[in-house]
């Protein structure tokens, strides 16, 4: 029981620790005044990175936390890009809605924008077709049921609205039927239709910079000893007639494998 308790303490202990564990990584803020200020960003989930930006300056001063309202955007180096937008929320699934300032992951900028965000509901995805209106790209599930079998049917409105916004190269509005609503795809989109139509300018792709993965092999030799020994029930008092009739005998033996050692940064 005092075992229990006490790796119980342990283990909410190290479940605390995770909780409160930061992980600051070097990054830029710009204020409202447009300022660039270099330092440190702690690297979030995509619900808390859309709401505030912890952020030092160096290792030593003192930590701000800011919202969308203080700054106009935050960028980790060679990583996620986030930068504040004026939203309309639908709250609880409801027909009302509210206006929410939020920061918002910027995955592509280019002829179209696309932005990115995730809440307690779910993923959201927009686009700007370079009006300073976002779109948002839905999926929406729908329930029917087909001989008393409930099926799930994707809506897939935001084909619609692809379409609508490339149509300016059909060939790109007409592969807006065979994407899925992701990051990769909406990128991949998005930067096809820039490179037909724009031929001044590249679009930024503010991507994630994600490490290779390192795949060693290597071989393993081992020597390997085993021994059985068998307990002796209270009840017996020869321990000797336990074993009598059996060879138990101490064994060494070699062992050969291959090792794999992979490194996922």
């Amino acid at each position: 029981m005092k075992r229990n308790i006490i790796l119980l303490i342990f283990f909410f202990l190290i479940f605390r620790s995770s909780l409160a564990q930061s992980d600051f990584r070097n990054g830029y803020v710009i204020t409202n005044s447009n300022d660039t200020i270099f330092g440190l960003i702690d690297y979030k989930g995509n619900r808390s990175n859309a709401k505030k930006c912890k952020f030092i300056k160096n290792g030593t001063s003192e930590q701000n936390e800011y919202a969308p309202s203080d700054i106009k955007a935050y960028r980790f180096i060679d990583s996620k890009y986030y930068i504040t937008k004026n939203l309309k929320i639908t709250e609880n699934g409801e027909n009302q809605e509210k206006e929410e300032l939020l920061f918002l992951e910027y995955l592509i900028h280019g002829v179209v924008d696309i932005y990115y965000y995730r809440d307690d509901v779910g993923e959201h995805y927009f686009i700007d077709r370079g009006d300073e209106a976002l779109m948002e790209l839905t999926n929406k599930e729908r329930e029917m049921y087909v001989n008393n079998v409930k099926y799930k049917i994707e809506s897939k409105q935001y084909v619609g609205v692809l379409k609508n916004v490339f149509q300016d190269s059909p060939e790109i509005s007409k592969e807006a039927n065979g994407i899925s609503l992701n990051h990769k795809s909406l990128i991949k989109i998005a930067k096809d239709y820039h490179n037909a139509v724009c031929n001044s300018e590249q679009c930024i792709v503010y991507e994630r910079y994600r490490p290779k993965i390192h795949v060693n092999f290597g071989p393993v030799v081992g020597l390997n000893f085993y021994k059985i020994k068998l307990p002796v029930p209270t009840y017996v008092k020869n321990s000797s007639y336990v074993s009598t009739n059996n060879q138990l005998k101490s064994e060494l033996y070699p062992s050969f494998g291959l090792l794999a050692r992979i490194n996922l940064p």
